[in-house]
């Protein structure tokens, strides 16, 4: 087909259902154009089963290469719209263009509202977008838009833009083997300032000066993040987190990380401003690994933590300030090879360093330099949730020089044992104080060479069984198998580790872990032809900006312009997508059948336990994913992964939070974890609208679940009630009568197909007291 040349500039479209459809057509030189609705849409179209109100987009696009924007010219302008720019497969540059009141409308008869850009790539075809400036001054490049920018699949780059009242700022998905360039955005938001969603492993991401303002003036009472990155667990090599000022106005987080391995976080000034709410977090890691969390400093008004580290391993905290909170630095969970160094608390604080009750196999803390200045502590300067004698202390114990401030925690409260047995003054050279230039490289923490230590040789021994609870001593468990990869010398002078080692390799800890290096490696496979299609890739971009020069040239310097020139880049664009399009389908086709072992492989792996069963459940939804290269869950997936989720990781074990950062796909739900418990408002999925009961739900638990169709329901009933499971069409398949003075009740229904089901509680005078859903796996 030949190139269609299309010459649009300082064109105005209203009340259009779709202001632009572009279907294989290449666009360049595009400026000064308007798309906008300032009324309900024409009749012939607003009586159409499928068509809204207002348009549908400005400009849709699917195939063709676009470069939206001049720079120097009149500025493009979409206002009044459901999206601004939707675009699926084809490259995208925009630049010069502007976003206003691009609202979200659910009660519309379309697929997607509320997006300024949407661009849904192949993992070839990249987004490439540039403000209009991010000073404070600068002018509004985005304005009430619900999602200013949403890309999926491909390479990002958003840069310069200052955005006002936007629910989610950038949210960038599913960018395997691709590089993420954000930076340099002043984002106010009311939800998620920018959004990362399974995207590992990525060759780069570089999240680097973001203004961020959360929550600031939000037309909602529901909590934000400013960095919200949730994966699959998958080694990133290159992935930075830096220089970000954070502020945050309610119950937000300022850089929240779920499932994450590989990241550096540095640099980042993050502001708790609410002198009143206090469930703000500075920093928050959830099962990450392998990082490094380096001279931030936290600020708040009086309330909030400053870092929350919740089964965190192989990880590294220096260097950051925490001043004016509740808790200075949180830790729980198993923890192993974490470490605290050289951090400075800076009262007032209700608690400088808190361990949680279920805190595990936290390592010693030799001379590592943390600093409790002199000040106000509510509770004390150092806190130890958990009680027991010197032998349960001192293994967790933190080795310090003196017993004089600053070194040596003014107060420190503890249950059953001396202040000394958990600081341990020794008597050697204390740890210099913070020196950026060493505790804050640019890339991640590899840790030091692991030492067998009695505790270690104790959980390998398995002494800790039946004193954690089964999740918790899961955790620990893979963690410690997880350092035996990292440093196989132990294995050769400990026999307690060799024996645990080769044990486990033969179980289910072992098989699981093998099998997630597998699915790591997933995106590995045939080298050379990813090496080529990198190669093309990156050829794109370097046309792409070519023709930004060449569009511009065209208008600022027609004699010294080329003729023709940008055609020529379009149609070299479109060339090496179809190059690319057929490499990436080899590359996927040998995926699949790569994962088609590995789901063999997941379902092959027998036990009971439900946090085995959960990291099964787990990886047979990701790899499905991964099979349909698409984030798409179905409704089972959804609900599936909510059980989970909502879970104790104590006793559900880190696929609980594998569980979160999928479900953060369907929609950002604030787990409270340290309650162990769904936030209040969100106990059923929020995309269900289920009936509104009393308040009892505390009253009844389930446990296990997910189940192989035996599940145990505890409850409180005033009088005698009724059990009733039901299928998804709403067929009663157990009834069985609760006695209220019985207080628990085991049920089976192992015969039961796998699949979701639905439980309700009813009292005797017939009133809902309780529902929820049940998984049962086979």
């Amino acid at each position: 087909m030949p190139q269609v040349q299309l010459d649009i500039r300082k064109t105005t479209f209203n009340r259009n259902y779709i202001g632009l459809y572009l279907a294989g057509v290449s666009l360049s030189g595009f400026y000064g154009n308007t798309f906008d609705c300032t009324d309900v849409l024409k009749p012939s179209f607003s009586s159409a089963p499928d068509i809204g109100d207002y348009s549908y987009a400005g400009i849709q696009n699917r195939g063709g290469t676009l470069h939206i924007g001049v720079a120097g010219t009149p500025v493009n302008t979409f206002q009044n719209l459901r999206n601004g720019i939707i675009n699926v497969r084809g490259a995208l540059t925009v630049e010069n263009s502007i976003f206003r009141n691009i609202e979200k409308a659910t009660d519309e008869p379309y697929d997607i509202t509320g997006y300024g850009i949407h661009h849904q790539g192949t993992g070839i075809t990249p987004l490439d977008q540039r403000g209009l400036g991010y000073g404070a001054n600068a002018a509004l490049t985005f304005d009430n838009c619900y999602t200013a920018i949403w890309a999926e699949k491909c390479n990002v780059k958003a840069r310069f833009n200052r955005m006002a009242d936007v629910h989610t700022g950038i949210q960038a998905q599913y960018c395997k083997n691709a590089n993420l360039n954000i930076d340099h955005n002043r984002i106010a938001c009311y939800g998620v300032g920018i959004s990362l969603l399974q995207n590992d492993p990525a060759n780069n991401i570089i999240v680097w000066e973001n203004h961020l303002y959360v929550n600031e003036n939000s037309p909602t009472n529901a909590a934000g993040v400013g960095i919200f990155v949730q994966e699959s667990g998958s080694q990133q090599l290159n992935a930075i987190i830096e220089q970000n000022p954070i502020y945050l106005y309610r119950k937000d987080k300022g850089i929240f990380l779920n499932t994450t391995t590989g990241y550096t976080l540095r640099d980042n000034d993050i502001f708790l401003e609410s002198a009143t709410i206090n469930d703000a977090m500075g920093i928050v890691m959830e099962k990450s690994a392998l990082s490094r969390v380096s001279c931030n400093d936290i600020l708040g008004a009086g309330k909030g933590n400053g870092l929350v580290s919740n089964t965190t391993s192989a990880t590294l905290y220096s260097c950051n300030t925490v001043e004016n909170l509740s808790i200075g630095a949180a830790f729980d969970g198993a923890s192993g090879s974490v470490n605290l160094r050289t951090t400075e608390f800076v009262p007032p604080l209700s608690k400088g360093l808190l361990y949680k009750e279920n805190i595990a196999m936290m390592p010693v803390q030799s001379h590592r330099g943390n600093r409790w200045n002199t000040g106000t502590y509510g509770v004390a300067a150092a806190v130890h949730e958990g009680s027991g004698d010197f032998f349960y202390f001192n293994p967790q114990r933190f080795e310090i020089h003196t017993t004089s401030a600053p070194y040596y925690p003014p107060s420190i409260s503890l249950t059953g044992a001396d202040p000394s047995d958990w600081f341990v003054p020794t008597g050697n050279s204390p740890f210099s104080t913070c020196n950026p230039t060493v505790e804050c490289p640019v890339l991640g923490f590899v840790p030091d060479k692991d030492e067998v230590k009695s505790r270690e040789e104790q959980l390998a021994g398995d002494e800790f069984a039946g004193a954690w609870p089964g999740g918790l001593h899961w955790a620990a468990q893979w963690q410690l198998y997880e350092m035996l990869e990292r440093s196989p010398g132990i294995r050769d002078t400990s026999t307690i580790m060799a024996s645990y080692y080769t044990g486990k390799g033969t179980g289910a800890l072992g098989r699981l872990h093998a099998l997630q290096k597998d699915i790591d490696t997933l995106f590995q496979l045939l080298p050379e032809q990813q090496d080529t299609l990198q190669q093309y890739i990156a050829q794109t971009e370097a046309l792409m900006e070519a023709l930004a020069l060449a569009d511009s040239m065209a208008v600022h310097a027609p004699l010294s312009a080329t003729p023709g020139l940008p055609q020529q880049l379009l149609a070299q664009c479109d060339s090496l997508l179809s190059l690319s399009e057929a490499l990436a389908e080899e590359i996927f086709d040998a995926r699949i059948a790569a994962i088609d072992t590995l789901v063999t492989e997941n379902t092959a792996i027998a036990d009971t336990a439900i946090y085995v069963v959960n990291e099964k459940v787990v990886n047979e939804i990701y790899l499905a994913t991964l099979k349909q290269d698409s984030l798409a869950l179905d409704t089972l997936q959804t609900d599936t992964l909510y059980a989970i989720a909502t879970q104790c990781p104590e006793t559900g074990g880190p696929a609980v939070y594998r569980a979160r950062s999928l479900y953060a796909l369907i929609a950002r739900v604030d787990f409270d974890t340290i309650n162990c418990q769904s936030v209040a408002p969100l106990q059923s999925p929020p995309q269900q609208a289920w009936a509104q009961l009393p308040n009892k739900q505390a009253n009844f638990r389930v446990f296990p679940n997910p189940n192989q169709g035996r599940f145990t329901i505890a409850y409180e009933l005033e009088q005698d009630g009724m059990l009733l499971l039901t299928d998804i069409l709403g067929r009663r398949v157990v009834t069985t009568s609760l006695l209220a003075d019985t207080r628990s009740k085991e049920i089976s229904a192992s015969k039961l197909k796998a699949g979701l089901y639905y439980l309700h509680i009813v009292s005797g005078n017939g009133e809902l007291l309780y529902n929820t859903r049940i998984i049962i796996i086979h």
